[in-house]
């Protein structure tokens, strides 16, 4: 069992947020609704999971440019830095993060400008770039444009990343620099005119992969189309499309090659408490009736729901690799339960593939209090043929709110586990980081991290020291083997500026 020591200091100036009573999660981090396995320091080596179907990774959205996860890559290095700016639109704001590890020449520099370019029309960019062991690993370049017309709109972008990674392959520490260039843009036009709303995104991907011995290009587009009209306040008629495809440039890798084209039509309906949407999804050959209900009752919801979706994902069999796509079923059963201290979600589902069923349960608790922030998500599956048997993630913050002062101090602990099915290990040779074995050889048991934190929290900044420890469960029956931990020491430092 290894241990990862971090300490951070983060420093948040601005002026942006009005002086009132500070919430906990104030500058907090989003959740991308995934299972993350953390692999390695710095995030270099995050996979982000699909909830539902464990076997796969997610596409990300951020700011509505398309990440591509279906190459089963570790996508959390990919995203850029969140944005802390939430100002008016009518208002000039920048961002500068620079975080810095002396101890293993780590540095990670970050920066965003949003301003008004003309009447209507706003710019948005946001630049990035990494380096470890004096070696630049990470650079990003982001830059979005968002204009308003009387009764529409039109959001277009591009967005550059380029990333090089030394990744671990032996016991011997034999490796080789994992890495891509990946080049995006999104085109998203809104229009709302009295009973008809649309909404038409298009998002392009250019990637070039180097993963162990092989490297290949691929280009993915996404377009989805969503169109709604409202016959009455509680009848509404919608037309859904989704198509996505991706195709390698290379003559010798036709495995990249494969698409989906889902097209939906249905209603919804609202009558009292009562919440309806049914209607058929359409496949290239086959159609599949979908239905949600919901009922809502003081402080308690019921919801019950049957939909189905695609999932395109790397495969790798005998060492074989191939684009896999396979549409899934998926019910579901839950009950939510809202108040001002506790936020609490239970459901039951089944999904079913082509192949194979199996059941999962989900919890998501929030209680919220004067002092107090707790969350948890935990998810368990009853099938040997998937990577991960559970997972929890939780976190809790206490922070006691002085009166009459403007900051408030606060401790935070976070904690993930993700409990490793036997039947499987994890890879770094093939292009699915999930390798299967006939035998139930516990290669891997489970991949642990804990955060702990302490600080002042400001309206307009944060102080903090983070302490994080990693632990990684696992045995070295085979040569395949999780990337070595790294001590490190960051100060992290962020200005937020307003005109």
């Amino acid at each position: 069992m290894n241990s990862i020591k971090k300490i951070y200091v983060f420093f948040l100036l601005g002026f942006i947020y009005p002086q009132g009573q500070i919430e906990i999660t104030h500058l907090t981090y989003p959740d991308y609704n995934s299972i993350y396995l953390n692999l390695e320091s710095h995030s270099q080596t995050i996979y982000l999971i699909n909830i539902l179907h464990p076997n796969v990774t997610n596409d990300i959205d951020y700011l509505g440019f398309y990440i591509d996860g279906s190459m089963m890559y570790p996508l959390y290095n990919s995203i850029p830095h969140n944005k802390f700016i939430t100002a008016n639109d009518s208002i000039t704001m920048s961002q500068l993060s620079v975080i810095q590890d002396h101890s293993t020449f780590y540095y990670d520099t970050n920066g965003l400008l949003q301003f008004k370019l003309r009447k209507k029309i706003n710019f948005l960019g946001q630049f990035e770039s990494k380096s470890l062991q004096k070696n630049n690993y990470d650079q990003k370049l982001m830059v979005s444009f968002y204009k308003e017309f009387n009764k529409s709109n039109v959001d277009i972008g591009y967005m550059y990343h380029y990333e090089k990674i030394p990744t671990y392959i032996s016991e011997i520490s034999d490796y080789y620099k994992r890495g891509l260039e990946a080049f995006s843009s999104k085109l998203i036009y809104t229009y709302s005119y009295n009973a008809i709303q649309l909404e038409n995104r298009f998002n392009s991907q250019m990637t070039n992969y180097n993963r162990y011995n092989l490297n290949y290009l691929t280009n993915t587009n996404w377009n989805k189309l969503i169109l709604n009209y409202s016959f009455t306040s509680e009848l509404t008629v919608i037309l859904k499309s989704a198509y996505k495809y991706t195709v390698s440039n290379n003559d010798d890798i036709t495995f990249i090659n494969n698409n989906f084209h889902k097209i939906s039509i249905g209603m919804n309906y609202k009558i009292n408490n009562h919440n309806f949407d049914f209607g058929i999804d359409k496949f290239k050959k086959d159609s599949y009736y979908f239905i949600k209900y919901g009922f809502s009752i003081d402080k308690y919801a019921l919801f019950l729901l049957k939909e189905n979706n695609p999932i395109m994902n790397i495969q790798t069999i005998d060492n074989v690799n191939k684009m896999n796509k396979f549409i899934y079923e998926n019910k579901q059963i839950g009950i939510v339960f809202n108040n001002k201290l506790l936020e609490q979600s239970i459901s039951l589902g089944k999904f079913i593939s082509l192949n194979y069923a199996y059941k999962y349960f989900l919890l998501k608790t929030t209680i919220k209090y004067q002092w107090l922030h707790l969350d948890v998500i935990y998810g368990k599956y009853d099938s040997n043929r998937l990577f991960v048997k559970y997972f929890i993630r939780s976190g809790i913050t206490i922070s006691p709110n002085i009166k009459n002062k403007r900051y408030r101090p606060y401790l935070k602990i976070r904690a993930n586990n993700v409990s490793i099915n036997s039947r499987f290990d994890i890879t770094h040779s093939n292009l699915t980081f999930i390798q299967q074995h006939l035998n139930e050889n516990q290669f891997i048991s489970s991949i642990k991290t804990i955060d702990g934190e302490i600080g002042i929290l400001f309206k307009s900044f944060k102080i903090a020291f983070i302490k994080e420890n990693m632990f990684k469960d696992y045995y070295y029956y085979s040569q395949e083997y999780i990337m070595p931990n790294m001590s490190n020491y960051l100060i992290n430092i962020v200005w937020l500026f307003k005109e």
